[in-house]
């Protein structure tokens, strides 16, 4: 269905919201583009036009911003992590909500759609293998509900498909502690959740958002 010029929704069988995501990529016309999953929207009306108020240079692949994380507790400002001086690409570089990609960029390099939770992180990895180029706007992009995506529901999936990632991406890093770190701790977490008394949960859940730098309700 055509809504105005701008506009086009298509609903089709698919693998997988990868598989739906290079899809959407082939079709799109214009020279950028960014996803919006459930629980993603931009930070106000006039992101857009602010992200692209300035040309951008013709090497560029991504054009990342900041990203609000909002959860039933409160907020936070993330920037991408390829920003730390110590980034060795152990983890996602950019936040997916609040980067835009150029559309000829993520048409090479599609979405491995062996993977469930981790192709995004995957196809970042190889672009940056691939020499290809980023630039930073110290703006926030999006607002992303935390806490309700498939990424932290799934976690063991995550867990597994990320050693995946810097296994077959040759991360210089030693994956395989990586990998049962992740679960060790996520288990150890959901257990205690089971076990320690709601209210008592509650306290400990806030007092480790504010050490992380949240701004609590």
């Amino acid at each position: 269905k055509n809504y105005g010029s701008k506009i086009k929704w298509i609903s089709e069988p698919d693998n997988g919201i990868y598989d739906a995501m290079n899809k959407g990529a082939k079709l799109a016309k214009s020279d950028w583009l960014i996803y919006r999953n459930a629980g993603d929207e931009f930070a106000d009306s006039t992101v857009i036009e602010t992200m692209f108020a300035e040309p951008i240079e013709s090497d560029i692949s991504f054009l990342c911003g900041d990203c609000r994380f909002v959860s039933k507790y409160g907020e936070i400002v993330h920037t991408p992590a390829i920003l730390n001086n110590n980034y060795q690409g152990n983890s996602m570089p950019f936040l997916h909500p609040s980067t835009f990609i150029k559309t000829e960029c993520q048409v090479e390099y599609l979405y491995d759609t062996s993977y469930r939770s981790s192709a995004d992180f995957d196809f970042f990895i190889r672009c940056l293998k691939n020499n290809c180029k980023y630039q930073y706007k110290n703006i926030v992009v999006a607002n992303y509900s935390y806490g309700e995506g498939m990424s932290v529901k799934n976690w063991y999936l995550v867990n597994q498909e990320n050693r995946r990632v810097l296994i077959n991406n040759k991360i210089a890093v030693c994956s395989i502690f990586f990998f049962y770190y992740n679960n060790i701790v996520t288990f150890i977490h959901n257990k205690i959740k089971k076990i320690v008394p709601q209210k008592i949960a509650h306290k400990i859940i806030i007092r480790n958002l504010i050490r992380e730098g949240w701004k609590i309700d």
